[in-house]
C-alpha cells in the first residue's frame, strides 16, 4: 500500500469532520482518510505527526483521537514513547514553564474520559518499556508534583495496570508485579532479591494510596466549590479501584495493616450516610473486602481473616440493613453480595467443625453474626438486596450444612412469605420490565421454598397453617399481598415433596387436608382482587382429590368458577384461567379407576352446561378462540365422562352443537358474496366454529350410537365450510382436526366423505399443512387398514405430486431472491427434505398396514414403477438414515405381501392382486436398481456407512430383510443366477464373502456378510 503522507493540521481537521455527524457523507470520507493514513503508514511515522499534533491542537476530540492511536503504536520507539509521556505531562502539569509554553492547554484535559485514557496510556508505556527504557517509571508516577496538582492521573494509571494484571498473565506484567513486591532486582537481574514486604514498591505505592485517600475523604464535604468535591469522590474511588486490585497479590501483611483496614472502613462509614455523594466509593470498599477474602487460601484461615479484620462487626455498625435508603442502595447491594459470597464459602466450614465438636466461642459468635447480617439483607425492601442472598439461604436448607435448622427454619420461612408478598401498588403488569423483575425475583423464592419443604415438610407445613390462621378475616377483604402469598405457598408446598409426585404424597396427610378444607370453606372465592381468585384456583385443581370425597367443596368451587368471580368475572385474565382451569378439573375428577369417578360430577353436569353455554352465548365477554376451545371440550367431557345415559347424552350434545351448526349454515347461506371479497374474516369465523364441535367430540372415546347419529348428521358439514373457503389455512387446519375426530367416533361412517375432502385440501394445502394431510392420510390407513384402500385410492397420486411440487418450489422461491447462488441454502433444504419425506411416509403407512392394493388399482397401476423408483430414490440419495429407513420398510414390507414361497422356476403371488408380471417386476427393480444402489451406499468412499449408529443400522437390517424374502421365497436358481452374480459383480468382492453371502439364510446372516464388508471397505480406503 502506497504511504499517505499528511500534516498534523490535516489529521486535526479529518478528526474534526469525523467526529460530526451532522454530515454523514463528510463524516464517512474522513474516517476513510484517517484509516488510509494510519495503515499505510509506519508506527515510528505516524508517532512523530500525532506528537506534532498533541502540540498544536487543543481540542479534547483531537487529544483523545491523538491518544487512542498512540496506544496503538507498539513499534514506536522508546525514545518516542518518552517524548510524548512528557509532552503530556507538561500539558497535564501547571507550571511556571508550562504556563509560558504556547502547547499548554490545561483547561482541554478535563474531561474525564481524557484523563481516563492518558492513564491507560501511562500503564501501556511501563508494559513496553519498564525497567530497560523507562527505569524510573515509578518514581516518575511518584513525583510530588504530580501528585499534587494531577493525583488522578498517578491513580488511573495503576487502575489500568491492576485491570491488565487481572486479564494478562503476560511476561511483562510478571515483571511489573515481581518489581513491585520486591522479587527483582534490576541492578543484578541474575540474582533473587526478596525484601521485606513494608520496604517494597508495592508498600510505598499503597501509603501513597492511602494518603490520598483519606485527604479526598476530609475534602468531600465541607463548603468546598462542587468542582472540588467532585475531583476529591473521584481521587477516592480511584483511590479503592487501586486498593482492591492490590488485594489479590501482594503480600497479605501489607493489607491487613491497621491504617488500609481503617481507610477502607472509613471510607464505607462516610459512604453509608443518607444521600452520601461517596456511594460508589462504598461499593469499592466492599469489593476490596470481597477481593480480600476470594484470595487462595485455606478454609480456616478465611475465618480468621474475617476475625481478624473484623468485617462483619464494621459492616454491621457502620450500613443500615435495616430501613431502605437509609444507606445508598448501591452500597447496600454490594454488602449483600458479599454476605452471600462470605457465608457460602465459610459457613460449610464452620458447620464440619460443629459436625467435629470443634467449634470455638469465637467462631460461633463468627456464624452469629453472618447469620444475622444475612437475615437482614434477606429481609431487606429491595428485590436486588435480597435477591442477592437467596443462594445462601438456599445453601442453609440443604442437608448436612446447617445442623441447628429447625432453629433457623422458622426465621426463614418468615422471611420468605414476607418477600414473597407483592407491593401494595403492584399492577401485576409483567410486560413492565419492572414488575418482570419482582416476578423473577419471586420464581427464585419459589425455587428457594421448595429446598425448605425439602428439608422439614412437617414444620413448613405447620408454618402454612400458621400463616393461614393469622391471616384477617373474612378472607374475602384480606390485604391483597398477604392472602396471595399465603395461597401461594400452599400451591407451592406439594413441589418440596419427596417422592415425587409430591400431590399425592400430600394428599395423605390429615393436616394438609384439613388445611384445604378450611380454605375451600372460607369466603376468599368471593374476594374482588384477580391475582387472588387465580392463585385460589390453581391451588384448588392442583389439589383435586380432596373434591372427590368432599362434593359440598366441589360444588362451592365449580359455583365459583362459572359465576361472577369465575367465567363471568370483569377481567380477561380470570376468564382466560377459568377456562383452562374448569377443564383440567373435569379432566382430573374423570382420569380416575375408582368406581364414583362418574358420579362425582354426575349431579352438576346440567347447571354446569347451561352456565357455560349461556356464557358463550354472552357478546359482551370477550374470550381468545384457545379459551372457547377449551370450554367446548369441557362440555364434552361432562357429557361422555360422567354417567349420563345416552339418550341423555344426545340431547345435550344436540343441544350444545346445534348453534354452531345454525351459525355455519347461516355464513354459509347468506355471506355468500361477502366470503368471496373477504375470505380471512368468514375464514376465521368458521373455522372456531368446526373446531368447536371437534374439541366438543373429544369427551367421547367410543361414542354411543345416539351421540354418533347427531355427529354423523354434522360430517358434511367440514366439507361444505373447506369447498367455501378452500385457501384459508385456519379453515384447513380445523377442518383436518375434526376430520381425525370424525374417523375416532363415527369409524368407517366417515369413509364416504374422505375422497372428496382429500381433493380439496390437496389442491389447497401449502407447505405449511401438507404435513396434517398427510398425517390425515396416515390415520386413515392406520385405522382402516385394507378398508383404506377406497377412500385414498384416488388422492395418492395428487398428494405425492403436490409433494414434489412444494419441494420444488421452496428451491425455486430461493433462487429468484438469490440468483448468484447455485447452492441451496441448508435450511432450504431442510425444508424441502421434510416435505419429501411425507411422501415416503404416506407411501410406508399404505404398505405397512396392508394397503398395497391401493398401487395396483386401475388409477395407480401406470405410475408403479414411478413410485417404486421414488422410493428407491429415498432409500439411496437421501442422507438421512431415517428417511432411508422409511424407503426400505416400504419395499420390505411390499416383498413380503407379494412373494410367497414357491418351488417353481419363477415367484408366485400370495393373493390374486398382483400378477406374476408385477411380482417379477418387483424383483428384477430390486435387483437391477435397489441392490446396485444400497451396495454404493454401503461401500461408499465419499460417505462412510456409520454402521455404529442405530438408524444407519436399521437401513441394513431392513436391506437384509429383503435378501431373507428372496433366498427363502425365491427358487434357488433364480438366487443363485439372479441375485448372487449381482451382488459378485457389484460388490467385487473376494471369494470367501461371495461363499458367506451365497449361504446366508436369514437377516442375521446378511447382516454379518454386509457389516465385515463394510468394515474391511473403510479399513482399507483409511
Amino acid at each position: 500500500m502506497t504511504n499517505v503522507s499528511v500534516t498534523p493540521q490535516e489529521v486535526e481537521q479529518y478528526v474534526l469532520v469525523a467526529s460530526d455527524a451532522s454530515n454523514p457523507q463528510h463524516q464517512q470520507q474522513a474516517n476513510a482518510l484517517l484509516h488510509q493514513w494510519v495503515t499505510s503508514n509506519s508506527d515510528t511515522a505516524i508517532a512523530d505527526t500525532i506528537l506534532a499534533l498533541l502540540q498544536s491542537s487543543n481540542r479534547e476530540v483531537v487529544l483523545f483521537y491523538a491518544l487512542t492511536i498512540y496506544l496503538r503504536l507498539d513499534n514506536a520507539t522508546s525514545q518516542q514513547r518518552t517524548v510524548f509521556r512528557q509532552e503530556v505531562l507538561t500539558q497535564l502539569l501547571p507550571g511556571a514553564e508550562a504556563a509560558s509554553s504556547k502547547y499548554y492547554h490545561h483547561s482541554s484535559w478535563g474531561p474525564t474520559y481524557l484523563r481516563t485514557k492518558v492513564g491507560v496510556l501511562m500503564a501501556h508505556f511501563i508494559q513496553l518499556d519498564f525497567p530497560h527504557a523507562w527505569t524510573s517509571a515509578f518514581d516518575d508516577l511518584t513525583n510530588p508534583r504530580l501528585l499534587q496538582m494531577a493525583p488522578d492521573i498517578f491513580l488511573r494509571t495503576l487502575v489500568a495496570l491492576m485491570g491488565d494484571f487481572g486479564k494478562n498473565e503476560t511476561e511483562a506484567n510478571s515483571r511489573i508485579k515481581d518489581f513491585l513486591r520486591g522479587y527483582t532486582n534490576f541492578q543484578q537481574p541474575d540474582q533473587m532479591m526478596v525484601a521485606s514486604p513494608q520496604q517494597t514498591m508495592s508498600a510505598q505505592l499503597i501509603h501513597i494510596v492511602l494518603g490520598l485517600l483519606k485527604q479526598s475523604l476530609n475534602g468531600t464535604g465541607g463548603s468546598l466549590q462542587n468542582g472540588e468535591r467532585e475531583s476529591h469522590r473521584q481521587v477516592a474511588i480511584l483511590s479503592l479501584a487501586v486498593l482492591k486490585g492490590f488485594m489479590s497479590w501482594v503480600d497479605l501483611m501489607l493489607l491487613l495493616d491497621q491504617a488500609v483496614l481503617q481507610m477502607i472502613f472509613e471510607t464505607l462509614a462516610k459512604a453509608s450516610e443518607e444521600d452520601s455523594e461517596l456511594a460508589d466509593a462504598g461499593v469499592s470498599a466492599i469489593q476490596c473486602m470481597e477481593e480480600l477474602m476470594s484470595r487462595g487460601m485455606e478454609d480456616d484461615k478465611k475465618i480468621s481473616l474475617l476475625q481478624h479484620t473484623g468485617m462483619l462487626e464494621k459492616i454491621h455498625a457502620l450500613v443500615d440493613l435495616n430501613t431502605v435508603d437509609a444507606s445508598p442502595i448501591d452500597v447496600v447491594m454490594e454488602v449483600a453480595k458479599f454476605i452471600n459470597r462470605t457465608g457460602l464459602e465459610v459457613i460449610p466450614v464452620l458447620a464440619h467443625s460443629q459436625q467435629q465438636s470443634h467449634l470455638k466461642s469465637e467462631d460461633i459468635a463468627l456464624r452469629a453474626q453472618l447469620l444475622e447480617l444475612f437475615f437482614k439483607c434477606f429481609a431487606f425492601d429491595d428485590i436486588d438486596v435480597s435477591g442477592a442472598v437467596i443462594p445462601l439461604a438456599g445453601m442453609l436448607a440443604a442437608d448436612g450444612v446447617s445442623h441447628d435448622l429447625e432453629s433457623l427454619l422458622p426465621r426463614l420461612l418468615s422471611v420468605t412469605y414476607s418477600q414473597m408478598k407483592y407491593p401494595v401498588d403492584f399492577q401485576y403488569d409483567f410486560d413492565d420490565d419492572d414488575e418482570a423483575e419482582e416476578e423473577m425475583y419471586r420464581t427464585e423464592l419459589r425455587k428457594l421454598n421448595q429446598k425448605l419443604v425439602r428439608a422439614n415438610p412437617d414444620m413448613c407445613l405447620q408454618f402454612l397453617v400458621q400463616t393461614l390462621s393469622n391471616l384477617p378475616l373474612p378472607l374475602s377483604t384480606a390485604p391483597v399481598p398477604d392472602v396471595e402469598a399465603a395461597v401461594s405457598l400452599i400451591y407451592q408446598y406439594c413441589e418440596g415433596i419427596r417422592p415425587p409426585p409430591g400431590m399425592k404424597v400430600v394428599m395423605k396427610n390429615e393436616v394438609f387436608r384439613n388445611l384445604l378444607v378450611g380454605l375451600h370453606s372460607s369466603d376468599i372465592s368471593k374476594h374482588q382482587h384477580r391475582e387472588v381468585l387465580i392463585v385460589y384456583y390453581e391451588t384448588s385443581v392442583r389439589y383435586y382429590p380432596i373434591l372427590k370425597d368432599r362434593q359440598d367443596l366441589l360444588q362451592l368451587l365449580l359455583q365459583a368458577m362459572t359465576g361472577p368471580q369465575g367465567l363471568q368475572y370483569g377481567h380477561q385474565k380470570v376468564q382466560s384461567r377459568c377456562c383452562y382451569l374448569l377443564l383440567r378439573l373435569i379432566k382430573s375428577l374423570g382420569n380416575t379407576n375408582s368406581n364414583n369417578s362418574s358420579t362425582v360430577l354426575r349431579p352438576y353436569v346440567e347447571t354446569a352446561i347451561s352456565g357455560i353455554q349461556m356464557f358463550l352465548e354472552n357478546r359482551s365477554s370477550q374470550l381468545r378462540s384457545d379459551d372457547v376451545l377449551n370450554l367446548f371440550e369441557t362440555i364434552g367431557l361432562l357429557l361422555g365422562k360422567t354417567g349420563l345415559s345416552p339418550h341423555e347424552q344426545q340431547q345435550y350434545f344436540t343441544q350444545v352443537m346445534t348453534p354452531h351448526v345454525h351459525s355455519i349454515e347461516s355464513i354459509l347461506t347468506n355471506n355468500q358474496q361477502a366470503i368471496k371479497e373477504d375470505p380471512d374474516l368468514f375464514g376465521e369465523r368458521l373455522a372456531n366454529s368446526i373446531a368447536a364441535i371437534a374439541y366438543l367430540s373429544k369427551g367421547f372415546k367410543r361414542p354411543s350410537a345416539e351421540v354418533q347419529a347427531v355427529l354423523l348428521e354434522t360430517s358434511q358439514i367440514p366439507l361444505t365450510v373447506l369447498e367455501a373457503v378452500p385457501g384459508n389455512g385456519m379453515v384447513r387446519s380445523k377442518t383436518m382436526v375434526l376430520v381425525q375426530r370424525y374417523i375416532q367416533c363415527l369409524e368407517e361412517r366417515i369413509l364416504p366423505t374422505i375422497p372428496r375432502l382429500l381433493f380439496v385440501l390437496i389442491n389447497n394445502c401449502t407447505s405449511e399443512d401438507i404435513l396434517d394431510v398427510a398425517q390425515l392420510m396416515n390415520q386413515v390407513c392406520i385405522k382402516f387398514r385394507a378398508d383404506a384402500v377406497a377412500p385414498l385410492d384416488a388422492s395418492l397420486l395428487p398428494f405425492l405430486q403436490k409433494c414434489h411440487y412444494l419441494s420444488t418450489k421452496v428451491v425455486n422461491d430461493a433462487s429468484h431472491t438469490d440468483s448468484q447462488d447455485d447452492d441451496t441454502a441448508p435450511h432450504l433444504r431442510t425444508e424441502q427434505l421434510s416435505i419429501q419425506k411425507l411422501s415416503y411416509v404416506v407411501l410406508q403407512h399404505i404398505v405397512v398396514h396392508h394397503a398395497a392394493a391401493m398401487l395396483l388399482s386401475p388409477t395407480n397401476i401406470s405410475s408403479l414403477e414411478a413410485i417404486l423408483h421414488t422410493m428407491s430414490d429415498g432409500a439411496i440419495q437421501v442422507e438421512d438414515p431415517v428417511m432411508k429407513k422409511s424407503c426400505l420398510v416400504f419395499f420390505r414390507e411390499l416383498m413380503d405381501q407379494w412373494i410367497v414361497i414357491n418351488e417353481g422356476t419363477y415367484p408366485e403371488v400370495r393373493t390374486a392382486e398382483p400378477s406374476n408380471n408385477i411380482v417379477m417386476g418387483l424383483v428384477n427393480f430390486f435387483c437391477d436398481t435397489l441392490l446396485p444402489g444400497m451396495l454404493q451406499v454401503f461401500l461408499s468412499t465419499t460417505i462412510p456407512f456409520m454402521i455404529d449408529d442405530a438408524n444407519s443400522f436399521r437401513c441394513l437390517a431392513e436391506f437384509s430383510g429383503m435378501l431373507e424374502i428372496l433366498k427363502k421365497r425365491l427358487p434357488e436358481t433364480y438366487n443363485r443366477d439372479v441375485v448372487v452374480s449381482k451382488f459378485s459383480f457389484l460388490a467385487g468382492v473376494a471369494p470367501r464373502v461371495l461363499d458367506e453371502f451365497r449361504s446366508a439364510n436369514t437377516r442375521k446372516d446378511f447382516e454379518s456378510v454386509f457389516k465385515s464388508l463394510i468394515l474391511h471397505q473403510q479399513q482399507t480406503t483409511r
